[in-house]
């Protein structure tokens, strides 16, 4: 069977830091005083406290299965659709082709929405050997771990996008309710932490809540609890992503809600930003342009970049734009706190990672030629 094309793209949330979600309340708070009124979906946090739920972040590549309501599927990464059954997720997504096409009839049977369902993405992280190094998930075949299940519904207003968060709601949808087994290497990741209260009125009252994400996030880089539980294999993680659960409504959640709110807390050696811990309220400083640049272009940062476009002199164009528009995406509450403008510091960022890839690229051909 030829690979469906006509399968609209649905890409996976945005999450940043807690600190780009304290610095969207924040401003939301300002507006409020100065408008009379903030804007969603912050103004949610100024009302009440919200509660939080952590899954283990393993470090993968974000992909997703998608199917429409005409029961065509297409595998996706963050940033594309696959044009090849053999490549990544699209493995075991046209090896078990039925049982990601019913999805949706399944879902039709239960109450999840009220509009008509368009369409499904189910994301989730790929990883095993050769997707990342030096985590345990990486010591182990290849699997595929769902951690949402997106729904893009139809009204006669408009179209309206949800997510499935719940690991039992999760499970009960790929397994027909308890009626068929899941794939073999298809995994439903588990919440990881119990509640957590945060009150973004508040950084005093959530300085408790923020200590107990750090102590976890730091026993998960020493050792990811979920891999060793199911493989059996220790080493260490790559963090948390915490899910304001309090938000949904029902079963699912919408997607401006967990966009304005969901935040990661990664271990040292994978955040992107270079804060001095995991989850923190503020924005780190930065006392000048080149230490602003040391910030936020880290090596995690760097080498994901490298992912997306590959180790090739050839790519240096590409790459630079993909770690600017990365950066660019992520840095407005760092440059608020460091006082600075997009066009103070795209120069020496797009100068370092030039220098840096063109580095990369000539180590991996040293590599290549010895071999």
């Amino acid at each position: 069977m030829s690979i469906d094309n006509g399968v609209p793209f649905v890409k996976w949330a945005k999450i940043g830091g807690l600190h780009n979600v304290c610095a969207s309340v924040k401003r939301c708070q300002e507006f409020h005083e100065e408008k009379g009124s903030g804007f969603e979906p912050y103004n949610l946090a100024m009302k009440e406290e919200l509660t939080y739920r952590g899954k283990v972040k393993l470090h993968g590549m974000n992909c997703g299965v998608s199917i429409t309501r005409q029961g065509l599927m297409r595998a996706q990464s963050r940033n594309m659709q696959f044009d090849s059954k053999d490549a990544k997720v699209a493995q075991i997504a046209y090896k078990h082709e039925q049982f990601f096409r019913t999805i949706i009839q399944h879902l039709d049977k239960e109450d999840y929405v009220k509009g008509q369902i368009a369409q499904a993405t189910v994301f989730g992280e790929w990883c095993g050997k050769g997707v990342q190094k030096g985590v345990a998930c990486s010591e182990v075949d290849n699997f595929f771990a769902v951690f949402s299940i997106q729904l893009t519904t139809e009204s006669e207003a408009e179209a309206e996008e949800v997510l499935i968060v719940e690991p039992s709601d999760i499970t009960s949808i790929l397994s027909r309710n308890g009626s068929i087994k899941l794939p073999e290497r298809i995994h439903v990741l588990p919440w990881h932490t119990s509640e957590i209260s945060m009150d973004y009125r508040n950084d005093d009252a959530m300085a408790p809540s923020v200590s107990l994400i750090n102590t976890e996030v730091a026993k998960i880089d020493n050792n990811d609890p979920w891999v060793e539980e199911v493989f059996k294999v220790k080493g260490p993680g790559e963090g948390l992503v915490l899910y304001p659960v309090s938000l949904k409504e029902g079963k699912v959640m919408s997607l401006e809600k967990f966009e304005g709110f969901a935040f990661k807390a990664k271990g040292e050696k994978h955040r992107v930003v270079a804060t001095k811990k995991s989850a923190q309220t503020k924005a780190p400083v930065a006392s000048n342009v080149v230490e602003f640049v040391t910030l936020m272009c880290t090596e995690a940062r760097l080498e994901q970049g490298v992912g997306e476009v590959g180790a090739f002199k050839p790519n240096t164009s590409k790459f630079i734009k993909w770690i600017l528009d990365d950066i660019q995406k992520e840095s407005k509450a760092e440059l608020e706190a460091n006082n600075l403008t997009w066009k103070k510091v795209q120069g020496q960022l797009r100068k370092t990672a030039a220098t840096w890839f063109q580095a990369k690229c000539a180590a991996a051909f040293s590599l290549s030629t010895k071999h």
